[in-house]
C-alpha cells in the first residue's frame, strides 16, 4: 500500500509540475505580442526623444545667432 501511494504522489507531483511548466508557457505566448508592442513603442519613444533633443540644441544655437545679431 505504501508503494502504491508512493507511486502516485510521484505521478501527480509530475503531472503538476508538467502541467505548471505548460502553463508558464502559453502565459508567455499569450503575453508575447503586448511585450513585443511595449519594446516597439519604448523605442520609438527613444528615438522621438533624442530628435527632440536635437531640435532643442539647433534651436538653442539659432536664438543665440539671433541674440548676437540683435545686441
Amino acid at each position: 500500500m505504501a508503494d502504491v501511494r508512493q507511486r502516485l504522489s510521484d505521478a501527480l507531483r509530475e503531472q503538476f509540475t508538467k502541467e505548471i511548466g505548460k502553463s508558464g508557457t502559453r502565459i508567455r505566448e499569450s503575453i508575447g505580442p503586448y511585450s513585443r508592442f511595449i519594446r516597439s513603442e519604448g523605442e520609438k519613444l527613444r528615438t522621438t526623444e533624442q530628435e527632440l533633443r536635437e531640435i532643442g540644441a539647433a534651436l538653442t544655437v539659432l536664438r543665440d545667432r539671433i541674440d548676437r545679431r540683435a545686441a
